[in-house]
């Protein structure tokens, strides 16, 4: 090595030339497969849309009503071997009862062991157990109001999150009814003929 090499000379250079081929980005999902998912899920969307599933009062056995609408899931599956899901159990729970822990526990308890059952059933039908996970939210995760809380719900994985899903998340954390509680204390404000500049000044 000559004396005379410079530092750019030593260090071969990290930039890649213009020719070289782009690496793809491992989290990108090719737009085939995420039209597929987002087609899997509207079918599971639609089914549990019509048809909940519902289980004796207490229990994780799934009601005689209900089976076939986990057969439709089964289908849904076995037709698409590389699609994964979710299958996430949710209870219903009076506002009284939500104050108490011990109550909340069990029901997060009963979610799980719920999601558990449909699981059990679902493989036993043919369906890989490595291709689903099963959760219990208890009642962590209520519906807008009138709607009831005790579900199931399958989710593809691997989806994006929805921006609609993000809305009623941002709505269900930061409620209207919030953000009117200060509207008494604005009308008494206007009523004095005062603002936040005037009290700004009387200070100084």
């Amino acid at each position: 090595m000559s004396f005379g090499q410079t530092q750019e000379e030593k260090e071969p250079s990290h930039h890649a030339s213009p020719s070289s081929p782009q690496v793809p980005i491992k989290d990108e999902i090719p737009s085939a497969t995420l039209k597929r998912k987002q087609s899997v899920q509207h079918n599971i969307n639609t089914i549990l849309k019509h048809h909940t599933i519902n289980f004796h009062p207490n229990t994780t056995v799934v009601t005689n009503e209900s089976k076939p609408v986990v057969q439709k899931l089964v289908e849904i599956l076995l037709a698409n071997p590389d699609i994964n899901v979710s299958v996430d159990g949710h209870c219903k729970m009076s506002n009284l009862s939500r104050r108490k822990p011990k109550k909340r526990k069990q029901a997060l308890l009963l979610s799980q062991d719920r999601a558990d059952s449909i699981v059990s059933v679902i493989v036993e039908a043919g369906v890989n157990p490595d291709r689903m996970i099963a959760k219990g939210y208890g009642v962590s995760r209520p519906l807008p109001q009138g709607q009831n809380d005790m579900r199931v719900e399958v989710k593809v994985l691997g989806l994006p999150p929805a921006q609609k899903a993000e809305r009623k998340m941002y709505h269900h954390r930061h409620p209207p009814q919030l953000q009117t509680k200060c509207n008494p204390l604005l009308l008494h404000l206007k009523e004095q003929n005062l603002c936040s500049k005037k009290l700004m000044c009387r200070k100084t």
